[in-house]
C-alpha cells in the first residue's frame, strides 16, 4: 500500500500548525524555539563545524563510558581499560541523517522545557502585540522544520556528502517512506474502540465537571397555593420603614 502525501501541503500543515502554537506561546517562547533551531541551520551550512562538534561528543562519550568501566579515576586503571575497550557501545555517526534528525526532535523538546523554568513568573501570557510576534515567529519555525527535514533526507549538506549525492538531492522531488514491520492491531479492532469511547466520556465528563461549579439552590419562604400573600413592599413603604429607623 503507497500513501501519497503532496509536500506543499504537508509543509502548509506543519507551518500553520507551528504559527497556532506561536500565538498562544508569545514571541519570547517561541523566539527561543527559533534561536535553538538557527544552531541546526548553522551546522547544516558548515558541515565540518558539525562533524567537528559530534567528534568531540563521541570522545566526550568514550571518556565517560571508560571511567564508567574502571570504576576510579586512577589514571593508570584508566588507560588499561581504554586499551582494552577500544570502540565505545555508542558512538554519534556525523553522516547519518538520523543523528540530526534525533537532534532536531532533542531541540525542540529542550526549548519548550526551558521555556518553562526561565520565563519570569510574573508574565500570565502575551499581549495581542506579542502573540501577533509569536505567530510570525512560529511560521518561520514551522518553514524551518519542514526544510531541515527535507535536507536531512536528502543528505547534500551533511557531511562526506559526495558530488553524486549533492546532485541527485538538488533533482529530487519524491521522497518515499517505507514503514516496516507494522502491527496488525489497531484501536478499531475488538473491544479497543468502546474503551477508547469509555474513556474518552469520562475525561470529557472529569473535564466539564472540574471547569464549572452548580450552587446548590436556595430554599425561599414561599405562601401555598390559594393562600394570600403578603404583599411586596414598595418603594415609598421601602422609604418610610427607613425613615422611621
Amino acid at each position: 500500500m503507497t500513501v501519497t502525501v503532496d509536500y506543499m501541503v504537508l509543509m502548509w500543515m506543519v507551518i500553520i500548525l507551528f504559527g497556532l502554537v506561536g500565538f498562544y506561546r508569545g514571541w519570547w517562547k517561541e523566539g527561543l524555539t527559533t534561536g535553538f533551531l538557527t544552531l541546526l541551520v548553522i551546522l547544516l551550512q558548515f558541515p565540518g563545524l558539525a562533524e567537528a562538534i559530534i567528534s568531540t561528543l563521541n570522545k566526550l562519550i568514550k571518556l565517560v563510558y571508560i571511567v564508567f568501566k574502571a570504576r576510579t579515576l586512577d589514571i593508570e586503571r584508566i588507560a588499561e581499560v581504554a586499551r582494552e575497550i577500544g570502540e565505545p557501545p555508542i558512538k554519534i555517526d556525523p553522516a547519518a541523517n538520523e543523528t540530526y534528525l534525533v537532534a532536531l526532535v532533542g531541540l525542540l523538546v529542550i526549548s519548550y522545557i526551558v521555556r518553562r523554568v526561565s520565563i519570569s513568573k510574573k508574565a500570565l501570557g502575551p499581549s495581542f502585540l506579542g502573540a501577533l510576534f509569536g505567530t510570525v515567529f512560529g511560521l518561520l519555525n514551522g518553514f524551518t522544520v519542514v526544510s531541515l527535514v527535507r535536507e536531512y533526507v536528502v543528505g547534500r549538506y551533511l557531511p562526506d556528502a559526495t558530488e553524486d549525492v549533492v546532485a541527485q538531492a538538488a533533482t529530487t522531488t519524491t521522497i518515499a517512506l517505507s514503514v516496516e514491520d507494522m502491527p496488525m492491531p489497531s484501536v478499531m479492532e475488538g473491544l479497543a474502540p468502546w474503551l477508547l469511547v469509555s474513556i474518552g466520556a469520562v475525561a470529557l465528563f472529569a473535564v466539564l465537571a472540574t471547569r464549572w461549579s452548580v450552587e446548590r439552590t436556595k430554599i425561599k419562604d414561599v405562601a401555598p397555593p390559594l393562600y394570600r400573600k403578603t404583599p411586596e413592599p414598595t418603594e415609598t413603604t421601602r422609604t418610610y420603614v427607613l425613615r422611621e429607623k
